[in-house]
């Protein structure tokens, strides 16, 4: 074990050897190398008496590559009018969608209002859709985060109606619902979000959702109680052994959220699986 040690650290401290050693040129090495220019016709040349001439040359030349190696500027998404909560970022362009973590109220209109500080909104000129963070508590009568909490039409950066849509729940399940003691139904349970394209230069905007299935009480309340009753009585159920993600997708112009289902199965059996 000793001389394992002792090898590890010889190695790490010629590495540090290395890195410390000066990269300067030396001043041999730099005595034959000269350079010519014209100042005749042009400017005089600015330059850096404690840096070495070809050093300087170098620099114009990296620098010039790297102009020319940057990306041009996405346009963004939203216009400068800036207004209160959704808008309080500014309003989203024709022809754009836009995506962010809210980082105020919301001041959304309607009596089922749920979204706040933290959560995400996907939206554009006509509509906006809110996601509940993932990593906080519930604030509806579904059981966890990650799933759309509010809905809202939009017309000239304003709130066209109230918010009507209490909370919209996703179901994952296995086996055939008349098989009561065989059926199998859990809910998506997101833990963390990540905002794939925000928008910006175009395009629709994707937010991604991954979690785990969980427990959905009262539907597994309900579905012990009727096997009970038919005299075929069922346990809890247990984990599926997935890993899920959603995708929530908005596209510029459009009133309607797509949302994409993935799971991957961590189990050595095939499965069918149902989702809601």
């Amino acid at each position: 074990m000793r001389i394992k040690l002792n090898t590890c650290t010889l190695v790490t401290l010629i590495i540090l050897t290395w890195a410390c050693e000066d990269p300067s040129p030396k001043p041999s090495q730099t005595s034959d190398f000269s350079v010519s220019h014209d100042l005749s016709d042009s400017e005089p040349e600015i330059r850096n008496p404690q840096t070495p001439i070809h050093d300087q040359s170098l620099r114009h030349t990296a620098d010039s590559l790297l102009d020319s190696d940057l990306p041009a500027e996405l346009e963004p998404a939203l216009n400068s009018t800036l207004g209160e909560g959704i808008f309080r970022a500014g309003c989203p362009k024709v022809g754009f969608s836009h995506a962010r973590v809210l980082q105020g109220p919301s001041l959304i209109k309607g009596e089922a209002v749920i979204a706040d500080t933290g959560d995400l909104i996907l939206m554009n000129n006509r509509v906006a859709y809110v996601i509940q963070n993932p990593s906080q508590d519930s604030r509806t009568w579904w059981y966890y985060g990650g799933q759309i909490v509010d809905a809202v039409p939009l017309r000239n950066c304003q709130q066209a109606e109230e918010d009507r849509l209490n909370s919209l729940g996703i179901v994952i399940g296995e086996g055939e619902i008349t098989a009561i003691d065989q059926a199998v139904m859990r809910a998506f349970k997101g833990e963390r979000a990540e905002i794939i394209h925000n928008g910006d230069g175009g395009g629709e905007v994707r937010v991604r959702v991954y979690g785990i299935d969980a427990p959905m009480w009262l539907v597994e309340a309900e579905l012990m109680s009727m096997a009970l009753k038919a005299g075929r009585p069922k346990l809890k159920s247990e984990e599926l052994g997935l890993e899920l993600w959603i995708d929530y997708i908005l596209a510029p112009d459009d009133n309607v959220i797509k949302i994409e289902f993935g799971a991957s199965n961590l189990l050595d059996v095939s499965r069918t699986l149902r989702m809601s």
